[in-house]
């Protein structure tokens, strides 16, 4: 499995042999159903909608409004949403992105992930330490 980071797309690659169970039984015990919102249901078809996803992450994380005093006496209301309390160190908005596309590689029984990145990129650590987890082989190039 190879992921791109810039435009969020999943590969698998021909050489990918599949193991016959799961390193991890962790991994298996994560992965849940996913239920898309109705606009998604109505946005693309079904075949693009991914069916599981993994349980990492604080599902709602809120959305506060945050008033800057630059924006007072105008009609635009500006609101942050706080993925700093998802419970996780591994970086807010990647564990998201990260619940779907390992979920695709625990369902395809994949037992390496292959993705890229800076030195410093929060979505390779983040991949790394998820890896980790669920017993999968992380390189990053």
């Amino acid at each position: 499995m190879i992921m791109n980071p810039d435009n969020n797309i999943t590969l698998k690659t021909s050489e990918n042999k599949k193991p016959t169970t799961m390193t991890n039984p962790l991994a298996t015990s994560l992965l849940e159903t996913y239920t898309p919102p109705t606009w998604l249901k109505n946005s693309i078809s079904a075949e693009f909608v991914p069916k599981q996803k993994l349980n990492l992450s604080m599902k709602n994380t809120p959305i506060h409004p945050w008033n800057l005093k630059e924006i007072e006496q105008t009609d635009f209301k500006f609101f942050i949403k706080r993925e700093d309390l998802n419970e996780s160190i591994l970086g807010g908005n990647k564990i998201k992105k990260l619940e779907f596309s390992l979920a695709k590689a625990i369902e395809e029984n994949c037992n390496h992930v292959i993705t890229t990145g800076t030195i410093v990129s929060n979505h390779c650590r983040t991949t790394a330490i998820v890896c980790a987890k669920l017993g999968l082989k992380c390189t990053m190039l």
